[in-house]
């Protein structure tokens, strides 16, 4: 007797939005994302050890911020930071891509 295949979604397509929900209960929201370099070719994913960083803004990047948010109130973001709230931001290279 041959196996039946599979007419539905992959295991991966069913198990990974279910896990998500399942941690929002929980009070953990979690929205993965990928980057793309724009402008090269290839099938070959981006070496992990290149120009990205990933890490906490500090006071001394709130530029970067300002940049990134296209804003102009500096002084609320260093505000923010001394009262000890934390923005999450990914770089590539010498710019801020991504925050969180």
């Amino acid at each position: 007797m041959s196996k039946k295949k599979p007419t539905g979604p992959s295991f991966q397509a069913r198990f990974y939005p279910a896990l998500l929900r399942q941690l929002r209960k929980t009070g953990i929201h979690l929205e993965p994302f990928f980057t793309v370099r724009e402008g090269e070719s290839g099938d070959a994913p981006a070496s992990a050890d290149r120009k990205f960083r990933f890490g906490f803004i500090s006071e001394e990047e709130t530029d970067a911020l300002m940049k990134f948010k296209d804003s102009r109130d500096q002084e609320l973001y260093q505000l923010w930071l001394k009262e000890g709230k934390r923005c999450f931001g990914a770089w590539d290279g010498p710019r801020l891509a991504a925050i969180v």
